[in-house]
């Protein structure tokens, strides 16, 4: 058995600056948070307020790396034939779950998974996560996805991150149980999100029905179902 005891959430949009965001962390969590990715600064703004066991691993998925920084990166080199080291290394796809498992000084595993807006993408860090909760490989794991709004036409003005906590062991009051099954006829508890807004709607939808009491079903990479079933159903 899978627990999911504890959701949290930063939506933001792309108004926000990048130094209104690092004012929040530094002053929230006294983070210094200097030449780190937007889409960094939005996973730790969504990461941090929960408080998990250091024997916790990371999951985090995402379309991209940072399109923003991966343009200053883009730039650079193109323009100047070189490119600041430390753009560079920010710009790393597993940065921001790097920084996430370091804040939360967690010592488990850290893995970084690509995502778009099918469904079967974007479930693959949880079902990375439940299949090394239930293989014994970890007790505890953070699973998130992370979103940086990219400026392509129609493109949604949302971004932030969500993170769930699961574990094999509840806390008191778990929101819900967690478990994989065979496919079923039943249809997904989520449409795929449109091409616009990569996964990010879906995710939200998701965890929109589970904080509802309801119960989701999501159809994962291996067609098999991946069903949250809260613990007031």
């Amino acid at each position: 058995m899978v627990f999911i005891n504890r959701v949290s959430q930063f939506t933001g949009d792309c108004t926000q600056s990048d130094s209104a965001l690092r004012q929040h962390l530094k002053t929230t969590y006294g983070c210094d948070t200097r030449r780190m990715s937007r889409l960094t600064l939005l996973a730790l703004s969504g990461a941090l307020p929960l408080s998990v066991p250091q024997d916790c691993s990371v999951y985090m998925a995402s379309s991209f790396a940072s399109p923003s920084k991966f343009n200053t990166v883009f730039d650079a080199l193109l323009y100047e034939n070189s490119a600041m080291p430390f753009d560079f290394i920010a710009n790393m796809h597993n940065a921001a779950v790097f920084h996430v498992a370091r804040l939360l000084n967690t010592r488990g595993n850290t893995v970084f998974v690509y995502a778009n807006q099918d469904s079967r993408s974007w479930t693959q860090p949880l079902l990375c996560a439940l299949s090394d909760l239930l293989g014994g490989q970890c007790r505890n794991a953070l699973v998130g996805w992370a979103h940086e709004y990219h400026p392509v036409p129609d493109a949604s003005p949302q971004e932030g991150s969500h993170w769930l906590w699961l574990s094999r062991d509840a806390v008191p009051n778990p929101l819900a149980s967690c478990r994989i099954t065979a496919d079923e006829h039943s249809p997904d508890s989520t449409a795929a999100g449109s091409l616009k807004d990569y996964y990010w709607q879906a995710v939200t939808d998701a965890l929109a029905q589970l904080q509802q009491g309801q119960i989701v079903r999501l159809r994962s990479a291996l067609d098999q179902k991946i069903i949250w079933l809260p613990e007031t159903a």
